[in-house]
């Protein structure tokens, strides 16, 4: 197996919710994520534009206009489809290519199952 394929996933978490942020920083950490964080997606972008991530965890009102994912599709269209949302309506979702889309209040376990999926197809993709 090649050092490539080798290297750990990677995630973006991006929630306004320190303590949210915070909780699944460490639960990706300690199941084998490389993950970093920002607080709303003007923190976001410039750790999107200098390094590759194979998930991004966000909460789409971590944009003073409530809606993250736009954001993302529109200036990183390739990110969308390794979006995995958390929100409270996920109805306000459908529109997007996301991977998957998690209701509040969330369990961590189906977080981190689709953080591994999205991930993983991915992962290799880009190897």
């Amino acid at each position: 197996m090649s050092a490539s394929a080798e290297r750990s996933l990677t995630a973006l978490v991006v929630d306004g919710n320190e303590p949210i942020r915070v909780l699944l920083n460490a639960f990706l950490s300690r199941s084998g994520f490389e993950v970093d964080t920002a607080p709303d997606i003007d923190g976001a972008v410039p750790k999107l534009r200098d390094a590759h991530f194979d998930v991004l965890v966000v909460d789409p009102s971590a944009s003073r206009d409530g809606d993250a994912v736009t954001r993302i599709e529109t200036s990183f269209p390739g990110m969308v489809e390794r979006t995995i949302v958390i929100v409270s309506a996920p109805h306000q979702i459908q529109r997007h290519r996301v991977h998957a889309v998690i209701e509040k209040p969330f369990d961590l376990k189906r977080v981190l199952e689709a953080a591994i999926d999205c991930g993983r197809s991915h992962h290799f993709h880009d190897t």
